[in-house]
């Protein structure tokens, strides 16, 4: 039979090959499989009942030199012929298990895994082929056949015992018979790789019509015998739960967090591994205090959903117990463990659950959070399991570092179970903490592999053990499937060739269920991997306690007892993922409807806990049966998820479902607002690169619709995000700046004040991103004086900040600190805060710490630095937190905290995926200085090399400053001159002490231009009085006179900065020179090569 005849037979061949279909009951026409009417003749469609998505394997078989037949018999022999091929065919297929789903002209279309899957059926097909080529040569009667077989998805239909299959792998088997020669099988890729048993050579790829790729085909040429999979007892991780000891022994006897992953493919034995050391530690004489978390497989998981389940386990409270009792019980348990605030606590913690918070939520929750894992690491030690750590949302993942990174003192052991997913979405989490191991489960080693697989093989087929452990691959999940087949069928599964994959093998599972159990199965797999049993009665209409009991019997599922009466799970992920898959997906599409549904009758005051929930399953159904009703259904539960997450704090989740809701919003409108509320949150994150790429979209949107003012807006906050924010965003283009502020202005109306004084700030602020202060001040007054006019807090915020940075350009400290304060007056007084109010609340502290540097009141600005820490810790961003004092407490002397500071500030910029901070720069380049003062150069380079690489353009000169400073300390005043070759001619957050320091080293070489070098120190440093006092240090070198040093020294001991003292006490003598001894001893410093 040809190609051509191949392809005009059966509906499925006439549509694309990559969909499923159905066919129309009236006129037998092929429909996609989520169309709900016929194109042909425009009848409603329905799959039929019953109707599912199996993995199968398609056997296509033609009859080769029929057509000649023809010409020589009478057509009554030719029917015989015919007849006793078609016999011997569908014999041959039935002995291996296939099912011939339709017979076209001379051909056969077999399918194996339908309606029951065996886990080997890519290997049964092959077997079967090349029985049937051996079966029609052995007639003898000059007839030959070519197959082709390939495995995949497909729909099937049962209508009234007429098997209907449909899917990709009907066309791969097509096309592949028609490349093979007579006598010849060729087996596809997908095939293939499923096959064990079979024997195959590389055959070469085929051009194939339909499809885009040509395909991969393989010769069979034999076949053989397959092999099982096993797991359970706990076998071969004795050292891996060595390891796991070790960790919790050192948590307890350091008194410091542990963090340990323990990572592998789905079914490896890594929540297992965590359960035996749980166990073990439990039947301790003094056992810890354990929690643990679980995070459902939604996508990325829930926000804080494994977070609740451990704060309830902390309240003692079950899963059914109200948001009231959790909080109540936490009260409790916190005023047990001293809490003078337990209620405030309490309520805090208890707003996940559901609560209501005021402002920030996300501050306040993280820092109660911090503080009750402190209160109760601090009664006994404590153990917090987090399980399936892949699924978490990333606001949940902050949390599982921040108490290692940001809490000491605390014997705790941190255990997450997660699949490599996780390094992909974070690759280096829990990768840098000194603190943080990584245990990767690997295959079982053979020996392990083959007992395990004995043991949990009945007695008549432990014979088989070692077939199982080889077929398993070392996979403990993938041996327990194969071994329960095999005990659930005793009088089929050992007669074949064994599954191979644990897709094969649990579907073969599934298909032994009654059919109403298996119908129960499929419906909770809807409800994800955890399930109410009163949710599953409502998807099916009917009681479920039988239908439970026995899939509870035949560990599917498990009751969760002890979290409530009727709540159970999947005992395993990859169980709900085969059952979920085998539903059509029109059916999964309505039964999300229903579960959304039922979520909403039952939430009751949980819903704020479950809008998200709720939203995955609006989504899923909208993805999964498009509709204009069901994509405004799960817009609108998009948007309601997003704002309860990222009020709880989530923000990182909460961004993604505003992007999300973005994308199924029906309006223009709908589509800007939730751009627009993405844009603001990724501002809180410090996350500038992302705020930037959101408000150029929505500027493009807006355009596009002929939103002119909501298109100027959003191109003036761009701007803003891109040259204000540019420590948060990383380099930017400027030609691209000044088009975006100059097509800002082509469209904002002339009554939009907010828009044009926000356009007005961005004038200034292209200048100062690009070091051209002089065109700063213009557009930075005039934005000022329209935006107190209009009264916007943000706007305002934000020109208080230009003109503050006009001051402090000036050398000014003192007035830009003046309207720094101010800033943080104007926005304390909003009643309720929005995101972009909360980012500039932060972005003012750290204005209020780096001012207050510079006018020298160093003891004030770590003061603010270390209660903007805790709010930073609170909010999920560890790494400015840790940063933000280093450079107040270096200057302080307090160089053993600077040291322990940055190097949590690295560890988690490198947790974070390390986004762009050039802010962050200077700051851990301190942590070099103190090396190279020490004379670690090593450390030194390494720090300071870590500092440029965050960095660039005039940002550098903090760092090139410190650099030079520990070359002066040892002596090397030339190559500190090097390194500060030419005078400051760009704007820089470090211009005064740069100068000051360019001027020292020229002066201490005694190089052409220290004059004018030094002059131009003085000048810049009048109201700066850390760089007035290295100045009044050079001039006393430069001249040789004394009362410069004294007064050098006076300024530097009122400022305390210590090191700066002792150099210039140093130079003193006498008294002085014996007080800079002791302060260079106590900062671990040799004096100075002066």
């Amino acid at each position: 039979m040809s190609a051509e005849r191949a392809s005009g037979s059966g509906g499925s061949e006439r549509r694309d090959p990559g969909a499923m279909t159905q066919t129309c009951a009236r006129c037998g026409a092929a429909a996609g499989e989520s169309d709900r009417f016929c194109s042909s003749c425009g009848a409603p469609l329905a799959l039929p009942e019953g109707a599912e998505r199996k993995l199968a394997t398609m056997a296509f078989v033609d009859l080769v030199g029929s057509t000649e037949l023809a010409t020589t018999l009478d057509p009554e022999d030719l029917r015989g012929r015919l007849a006793g091929f078609f016999d011997l065919a569908s014999g041959v297929l039935a002995e291996h298990g296939g099912r011939v789903e339709k017979y076209i002209g001379d051909a056969v279309l077999a399918v194996f895994g339908v309606p029951r899957s065996h886990g080997d059926d890519p290997d049964r097909a092959v077997a079967a082929a090349l029985a049937l080529l051996e079966a029609v040569a052995a007639r003898g009667d000059g007839l030959a056949v070519r197959i082709g077989v390939e495995t995949g998805e497909v729909l099937a239909a049962d209508r009234e015992g007429n098997l209907s299959v449909t899917g990709p792998a009907v066309n791969a088997a097509a096309r592949l018979q028609a490349a093979a020669a007579p006598g010849e099988v060729l087996v596809g890729e997908r095939a293939a790789r499923s096959s064990r048993s079979a024997e195959l050579e590389p055959r070469g790829p085929l051009e194939a019509k339909g499809f885009a790729e040509p395909l991969s085909a393989f010769r069979a040429l034999g076949s053989g015998r397959g092999a099982p999979l096993a797991a359970t007892p706990f076998l071969g991780r004795a050292d891996d739960l060595a390891l796991l000891r070790l960790a919790y022994r050192r948590a307890v006897r350091q008194r410091t967090p542990e963090l340990v992953m323990i990572t592998g493919e789905a079914g490896i034995g890594k929540t297992r591994l965590a359960g035996e050391l749980l166990r073990e530690l439990g039947a301790e004489p003094d056992p810890p205090l354990t929690l643990v978390g679980r995070n459902p497989p939604y996508g990325r998981g829930i926000a804080f959903w494994a977070l609740g389940e451990i704060l309830r386990e902390a309240a003692e409270a079950n899963d059914d117990a109200s948001m009231t009792d959790v909080r109540a019980g936490l009260a409790r348990r916190l005023e047990s463990l001293g809490a003078a605030d337990a209620t405030e606590l309490a309520a805090t913690l208890a707003v996940p659950l559901g609560g209501e918070g005021v402002g920030d939520v996300a501050d306040a929750l993280k820092l109660a959070w911090r503080r009750l894992v402190a209160l109760l690491a601090a009664e006994r030690p404590l153990v917090i399991g987090v399980d399936d750590a892949h699924w978490a949302d990333d606001g949940f993942l902050d949390l599982i570092e921040e108490v290692v990174v940001g809490l000491d003192g605390a014997p705790l052991l941190v255990l997450c179970t997660s699949r490599p997913e996780l390094a992909d979405r974070r690759p280096a989490f829990a990768g840098s903490a000194a603190n943080a191991t990584r245990i990767e489960l690997r295959p079982l080693v053979p020996n392990a592999a083959a007992e395990l697989s004995a043991a949990l093989l009945p007695e008549r087929a432990r014979p088989l053990a070692a077939r199982v452990a080889e077929a398993s691959g070392g996979n403990p999940f993938f041996a327990e499937e194969v071994t329960r087949r095999i005990a659930d069928e005793p009088d089929g599964a050992l007669d074949g060739d064994l599954p191979d994959t644990v897709q094969g093998a649990i579907a073969a599972r599934l298909d032994l269920l009654p059919a109403d159990e298996k119908r129960a199965i499929q419906h909770a797999a809807v409800l994800g991997s955890g399930f109410l049993a009163e949710a599953l009665a409502d998807l099916l209409d009917a009681p479920v306690d039988d239908l439970l009991e026995g899939l509870v019997r035949r560990a599917l599922v498990q009751e969760r007892i002890t979290q409530g009466a009727g709540r159970y799970a999947f005992r395993h992920q990859l169980i709900r993922d085969v059952a979920y898959a085998s539903l059509p997906r029109a059916q999964r599409a309505r039964l999300h409807e229903a579960a959304a549904a039922g979520i909403l009758d039952r939430a009751g005051e949980r819903y704020p806990e479950l809008t998200e929930i709720v939203a995955f399953h609006r989504n899923q159904a909208a993805d999964l049966d498009p509709g204009a009703e069901r994509r405004r259904c799960a817009y609108e539960a998009t948007v309601r998820a997003a704002g309860t997450v990222a009020r709880r704090g989530a923000t990182a989740r909460g961004q993604e479902l505003y992007e999300r809701a973005a994308s199924l919003a029906d309006s223009t409108a709908e589509r800007l607002d939730c751009l627009r509320a993405a844009a603001d949150v990724a501002l809180r994150q410090f996350r500038g690169d992302q705020a930037l790429r959101l408000r150029r979209e929505e500027a493009e949107v807006a355009e596009r619709a002929g939103e002119r003012g909501a298109a100027a807006a959003a191109y003036a906050h761009a701007v803003q995000a891109s040259c204000r924010m540019g420590g948060i965003t990383g380099d930017v283009v400027e030609n691209e700046m000044v088009a975006m502020l100059r097509r800002g202005r082509e469209l904002v109306a002339d009554d939009d004040a907010v828009t044009r004084a926000r356009l007005l700030l961005d004038e200034a602020w292209i200048a100062w991103r690009f070091g051209r202060m002089n065109e700063m001040e213009a557009p930075a007054l005039a934005g000022l004086e329209l935006a107190r006019e209009v009264g916007d807090p943000a706007l305002l915020s934000n020109a208080l900040d230009a003109a503050g940075s006009l001051e402090w350009h000036a050398g000014r400290y003192r007035a830009s600190l003046a309207l720094t304060r101010e800033r943080m007056e104007l926005l304390d007084g909003v009643a309720e805060p929005s995101h972009e109010v909360e980012f500039e609340r932060a972005d003012a502290l750290h204005m209020t710490i780096e001012t207050l540097m510079q006018a020298g009141e160093l003891r004030e600005a770590a003061a603010y630095a270390d209660r903007a820490r805790e709010a930073d810790l609170a909010r999920g961003l560890a790494h400015i937190g840790w940063t933000r004092g280093v450079l107040p407490h270096f200057l302080l002397g307090e160089w053993d905290l600077v040291l322990h500071s940055a190097g949590k500030g690295r560890e988690a910029w490198r947790a974070l995926g390390r986004p762009p901070v050039p802010a962050l720069a200077t700051a851990l380049a301190a942590a070099g200085a103190i090396h190279g003062f020490r004379g670690e150069e090593r450390e030194a380079e390494e720090w300071f090399e870590y500092g440029v690489g965050l960095t660039s353009g005039a940002q550098k000169s903090g760092i090139v400053t410190l650099r030079a400073e520990v070359m002066l300390h040892h002596g090397q005043a030339q190559a500190a001159a090097e390194a500060l070759p030419a005078p400051l001619r760009a704007w820089s957050w470090w211009g005064p002490p740069y100068r000051a320091a360019r001027a020292e080293a020229l002066v201490r070489a005694g190089l052409e231009g220290a004059d004018a070098a030094l002059a131009e120190a003085e000048a810049a440093s009048f109201e700066h009085p850390y760089a007035r006092a290295v100045a009044l240090r050079t001039r006393a070198l430069s001249a040789g006179e004394e009362s410069p040093l004294r007064e050098s020294l006076a300024i530097l001991r009122e400022i305390e900065s210590p090191y700066q003292a002792a150099r210039t006490g140093w130079l003193l003598g006498g008294e002085e020179r014996a007080a800079a001894a002791r302060t260079f001893g106590r900062l671990r410093v040799a004096p100075p090569a002066d």
